[in-house]
């Protein structure tokens, strides 16, 4: 599961090992106590891969929000959001 810097924490973390869940989670060293991330899951090459990829995703959501319109959906519900969508 791939997520920003905001669920490196011990709690999210330990949870995705728990369910045997890879976090490809961005590291902040910013943190007190630092990153809950350790070298069990950025040793793998794969962990570069998705951390290299992962601003591209975050250009489309952004993309959305500010051009697309999403950031404040006026329809309500599942279904009119979903078309909107």
């Amino acid at each position: 599961m791939a997520a920003d810097k905001a669920y490196d924490i011990r709690e999210s973390v330990g949870l995705l090992r728990h369910m045997q869940v890879r976090p490809h989670v961005a590291q902040n060293w910013n943190r007190p106590g630092g990153s809950a991330i350790d070298a069990r899951t950025t040793q793998p090459v794969r962990y570069a891969i998705s951390q290299k990829r992962r601003p591209r995703t975050e250009q489309a959501f952004g993309w959305m929000k500010s051009v697309g319109g999403i950031r404040k959906v006026k329809l309500r519900g599942l279904r009119k959001s979903g078309g909107y969508f």
